[in-house]
């Protein structure tokens, strides 16, 4: 009887992420620059542990959107009149995906650049390829925030 109310609660699962997928360009482009991320390592020689910062920070951002999406739905469905509390949850949930989002950039460029990350901690940003990191994650964060 356990393991048929645990394949059901499994099934309900994907059921709803099959439905975020569907319904969240959001999520969708988290996905997409997830497969990516993944190209990039798979040609990038990793180390397991690498691999699994990467997989841990990318898990993190697509969960943060699944919960986005979650109180955006939740918000909506008790009722169309504008509320400001109901305008500080959305906007909490989608800082969540931000701030998530932009930590995972931070390992991304951390692990998959290793030449940034020679020159970040031999000359801090006043290095040149530092300020290419930094400005490459601002430009993300610019890019996450407005289709956020």
């Amino acid at each position: 009887m356990a393991a048929w109310r645990l394949a059901r609660s499994v099934r309900d699962a994907l059921a709803g992420f099959v439905a975020a997928v569907r319904s969240e360009r959001n999520l969708r482009i988290h996905l997409a620059v997830l497969v990516t991320v993944i190209g990039l390592a798979g040609a990038s020689r990793l180390r397991l542990v690498e691999w699994g910062l990467l997989l841990l920070v990318s898990s993190v951002v697509i969960a943060m959107e699944l919960m986005n999406t979650a109180i955006e739905a939740a918000v909506d469905y008790t009722g169309p009149e504008a509320h400001p509390l109901a305008r500080l949850a959305k906007h909490t949930a989608a800082a969540g995906v931000l701030v998530s989002a932009a930590g995972a950039v931070a390992v991304g460029a951390l692990v998959l650049a290793p030449w940034a990350r020679w020159e970040m901690l031999k000359g801090g940003l006043h290095s040149p390829w530092g300020l290419v990191v930094l400005a490459g994650a601002v430009l993300t964060l610019i890019a996450v925030m407005e289709v956020t």
